[in-house]
C-alpha cells in the first residue's frame, strides 16, 4: 500500500510511530525494509497491532531484538552442514511460480507431501527446518521482491501462499507436524507481519476442515482472514495467470516447467538462484573477515613498535595474532 493512500488518521499514527521510534532509539536494519521503504514497513506493522502505535513500536523493537539475537542478517550467507539442505528439500515439495495479476510472488507448496518425521529420521532437526524456512523468507523480501518490483514497476512487498492439499489426511494433524506449523506460525506472524497477502487452498480433501480446525489455533485473525478455499481454475485466474498455474490444478504450465523441489533430488531454479546469493555473500563475508583480522594483527604489530607509556604492557593473544580473536 503506498502511503499516498492511507487516511489521514492513519497517517498521524505514522508520525506518531516514526516519533516513538526515534525516542526509543529504533533502527530497523535495512535488510527488514523490502525495498528500502521504511514508511512501507511502518504501515506494515502498525497494520498488524490495529493501528495501536505503541503495540506496533513494541511489535518493532521486538522484531530488531530477535534479529539482533539469532544474527538474521547473516542468514542468506549461511549452510546448514553437511546434506542436511538437500535433505529438507527431498522431505518439502515447494517452489516460486510466478507473480500473480498485483506482480506479487507466488509461493506454490504440495503441502501432503511435506515429511516432516521422514526428515526427522533421515538426520534434521526442527530448528535446522526452522532456519531454512526463516532464509528463505529473508531471501523472498531482500531478493524476490526487489526483483518483483522491478518487473510491477512499483513497490511489491507482499506475497501469495498456494498450498495444494492432494491427498492429505488426518495425519497432517500429528504431533510434528502441529509443533513445527505452530513455531513457524509464530515467527512469521510477530517478524514478519502482513508479508502473506493470500493464502490459498486447493484441493482441499473431505477432512479439510478438520485439518484446518487443528492448524488455524495457530494463526492471529488477520492471518485467518486471508485464507481461500480455491475450487476450480476460475478461482485462481481471477488472482494469477492461468499460464503459470501448474496443470494439476487446472492450469496451462508446462509439465516439462518444473517449480518444486522433490524427493528425488531435484531443485528449481529459484532455489539455485538462492544457493548462488548464499555463495556470494559468504564468500563476500569471508573476505571481509580476514580484511578485519589482517588490520588487527596489522595494528597489534604497529602498536608494538610505539614507546610505551611506563607500566603498560601490550599483549598480543595467541588468537589474535592467529588472525581468529
Amino acid at each position: 500500500m503506498s502511503t499516498q493512500e492511507l487516511l489521514e488518521t492513519e497517517k498521524i499514527c505514522l508520525q506518531q510511530l516514526k516519533d516513538m521510534m526515534k525516542e526509543r532509539e529504533l533502527r530497523p536494519p535495512k535488510a527488514m525494509l523490502p525495498g528500502g521503504d521504511l514508511d512501507a514497513t511502518l504501515v506494515r506493522y502498525l497494520r498488524a497491532r490495529k493501528w495501536t502505535v505503541a503495540a506496533a513500536c513494541d511489535m518493532l523493537a521486538e522484531t530488531i531484538n530477535w534479529r539482533e539475537d539469532k544474527g538474521i542478517d547473516q542468514y542468506l550467507s549461511c549452510k546448514l552442514p553437511g546434506d542436511k539442505e538437500a535433505v529438507i528439500r527431498r522431505f518439502k515439495s515447494d517452489g516460486l511460480l510466478g507473480n500473480d495479476n498485483k506482480g506479487r510472488p507466488v509461493f506454490y507448496e504440495q503441502s501432503a507431501i511435506t515429511d516432516l518425521n521422514g526428515m526427522l529420521a533421515a538426520g534434521c532437526t526442527l530448528e535446522d527446518y526452522e532456519f531454512v524456512q526463516i532464509r528463505n523468507m529473508e531471501y523472498m523480501v531482500n531478493h524476490i521482491y526487489p526483483e518483483s518490483s522491478a518487473k510491477a514497476g512499483h513497490l511489491i512487498d507482499s506475497h501469495i501462499v498456494l498450498s495444494d492439499f492432494s491427498g492429505a489426511g488426518l495425519g497432517l494433524l500429528g504431533a510434528t507436524n502441529l509443533k513445527v506449523f505452530g513455531a513457524i506460525s509464530k515467527i512469521y506472524q510477530s517478524y514478519y507481519p502482513e508479508l502473506m497477502g493470500q493464502c490459498l487452498i486447493s484441493n482441499a480433501p473431505m477432512v479439510m476442515s478438520l485439518i484446518y480446525k487443528g492448524f488455524s489455533i495457530f494463526m492471529d485473525q488477520g492471518t485467518q482472514q486471508k485464507v481461500k478455499f480455491v475450487k476450480c481454475i476460475e478461482d485462481l485466474t481471477t488472482i494469477m495467470d492461468e499460464n503459470i498455474v501448474p496443470g494439476s490444478l487446472g492450469g496451462k504450465r508446462p509439465e516439462s516447467d518444473k517449480c518444486l523441489t522433490n524427493k528425488d533430488g531435484f531443485v528449481p531454479d529459484c532455489w539455485k538462484k538462492m544457493d548462488q546469493v548464499i555463495e556470494r555473500q559468504a564468500a563476500t563475508e569471508e573476505a571481509r573477515r580476514l580484511q578485519t583480522a589482517e588490520k588487527a594483527v596489522d595494528g597489534i604489530v604497529s602498536s608494538s613498535k610505539q614507546p610505551k607509556p611506563a607500566g603498560v604492557h601490550v599483549v598480543a593473544s595467541s588468537g589474535a595474532a592467529a588472525g581468529t580473536a
